[in-house]
């Protein structure tokens, strides 16, 4: 058997500048922000590669936008909050943020 672990591939620093920060700006202009083909795999690769990629993608999106027009979040006082590897990448020991109406 063979696995992809998105999480080691993403985390290589051959690929990625600064490969174990979290930097989410590196994808705001290119998907795989400049890394070479198969280096970002948020949903999978090959021929069991995710059927909802594309629905998440734009559902996460409106969302997001939705949501960040709306409010500001910011992160709960003393709350040290680290990645946690499963069947999905989750924040450990969960992610409680503080949330402000904008405007």
């Amino acid at each position: 058997m063979i696995a992809v672990a998105p999480w080691l591939v993403q985390r290589r620093p051959d690929l990625w500048p600064e490969a174990d920060q979290f930097r989410p700006e590196r994808f705001l202009t290119d998907p795989g922000g400049g890394a070479p083909k198969h280096a970002f795999i948020p949903f999978g690769l090959g021929p069991r590669v995710c059927a909802g990629a594309a629905f998440g993608m734009a559902e996460m999106t409106v969302l997001l936008a939705v949501l960040a027009a709306r409010f500001a979040f910011h992160p709960a006082p003393g709350r040290d909050v680290r990645p946690a590897m499963r069947l999905t990448l989750r924040p450990a020991p969960g992610l409680r943020l503080g949330v402000r109406p904008v405007g």
